[in-house]
C-alpha cells in the first residue's frame, strides 16, 4: 500500500487531519491556499521517495511486537499506569476515544515526519507537514534547516519501519476550572455539599478537550548521503528509540445548532448524554525527546 493511499483506507474519520478533506483549515480560507489534505497527501508523496525498496522489519505478530518493546525496554510500571490513564480518558472524557484507531495514524505521522524533517532542502519542503507538527516546532526545524550547512544538507535518513507504545497519557485542564473549583466540597459530610462538588466536577471535566499522549517509538532507521548526482548512498542502519508528544482535541462539547462557535450547553444538572464525538480528531507532533 502506498504512504498515499495510507490517509484514505486505514484511518478512521476520526483519527487525523484526513478528516478535514475540502477545509480551508491552515488559513486559506478561499484565498488560493492548500487544504490540509492536499498538503498530506503531497507530504505522502515527498515522503514515500525515501522509502526503502526492502525495508527491515522488527517481524510479525507477538515475536515483532516482543522484539520491539525489547529495544524501547519501558518501565513495567509505565507499560501498567499508561493504560490506566488511557481507560481514565475513555471514563471521564471521550468513550469512544480508542488507541487502536490512533496508532495508525501516528506511526504514518512519524514515518512522514521523519522523512520530510530529515531530508528537506528548502522551508517549503517543511511546510509539507505543517498540519502535523505545532507552529512552534515547525519554527525550529526551519531555523535548523536555515543554520545547516551545505554538507549537512546531503545527509539523509529513511524509516524501515516504526513501532510505538503509549508512555503517558494526559489530560489537560483549563487553569480557571482549577481556581473556580472548591475543593474542600468534596470531603464535607453535608450530602448537599458533596452532590455540589459532584456537579462542579462534572463541568470541569466537560471542559476537557485536549489529550496530550507520549508516545515511546523504535524505529529501524539508515542514514544516507546525496551524492553529487542526486542519488542516495546507503548507509549504517540502526535502532533509534525517541518518545514523541501529540496533542490532540478528542472531543467537543455539545453546542446549539452543531455551532462550533456557540457557547456549550452545560447545565446544573449531572451532564448525562452532553459529550458528542468530535468529527475530526487532530493530532500534532509538539515535542521530541531522545
Amino acid at each position: 500500500m502506498s504512504a498515499v493511499s495510507v490517509w484514505a483506507t486505514r484511518l478512521p474519520a476520526r483519527c487525523g487531519p484526513a478528516a478535514a478533506e475540502g477545509r480551508r483549515a491552515l488559513s486559506g480560507g478561499d484565498s488560493g491556499e492548500k487544504t490540509t489534505k492536499e498538503l498530506l497527501d503531497e507530504a505522502a508523496r515527498y515522503s514515500q521517495k525515501f522509502d526503502p525498496a526492502t525495508p527491515e522489519t522488527f517481524g510479525t505478530g507477538w515475536e515483532g511486537r516482543y522484539k520491539a518493546m525489547q529495544h524501547i525496554n519501558a518501565p513495567f510500571q509505565e507499560l501498567i499506569w499508561s493504560r490506566v490513564q488511557l481507560q481514565c480518558v475513555r471514563w471521564f472524557v471521550d468513550e469512544d476515544f480508542s488507541i487502536k484507531d490512533t496508532f495508525p495514524y501516528l506511526h504514518q505521522s512519524y514515518r512522514i515526519i521523519r522523512h520530510v524533517s530529515a531530508n528537506a532542502k528548502t522551508e517549503k519542503d517543511l511546510d509539507l507537514i505543517k498540519p502535523l507538527i505545532s507552529e512552534d516546532y515547525l519554527r525550529n526545524l526551519k531555523e535548523n534547516l536555515a543554520d545547516s550547512s551545505a554538507s549537512e544538507r546531503n545527509l539523509g535518513v529513511a524509516v524501515h519501519s516504526a513501532f510505538g507504545t503509549v508512555a503517558k497519557a494526559v489530560i489537560e485542564f483549563d487553569s480557571e476550572d482549577f481556581a473556580e473549583t472548591n475543593w474542600r466540597l468534596g470531603t464535607s459530610t453535608n450530602r448537599t455539599d458533596r452532590v455540589e462538588f459532584m456537579k462542579t466536577c462534572s463541568k470541569f471535566l466537560l471542559r476537557t478537550e485536549w489529550l496530550t499522549l507520549k508516545i515511546r517509538f523504535v524505529a529501524i532507521e539508515e542514514d544516507f548521503v546525496f551524492d553529487p548526482s542526486g542519488e542516495k548512498q546507503p548507509g549504517v542502519i540502526e535502532n533509534r528509540v525517541s518518545t514523541w508528544t501529540f496533542k490532540g482535541k478528542v472531543w467537543n462539547l455539545k453546542r446549539e445548532d452543531d455551532d462550533p462557535n456557540s457557547p456549550p450547553l452545560i447545565t446544573e444538572d449531572l451532564p448525562e448524554g452532553v459529550r458528542k464525538r468530535n468529527p475530526v480528531l487532530t493530532w500534532v507532533l509538539t515535542k521530541i525527546e531522545a
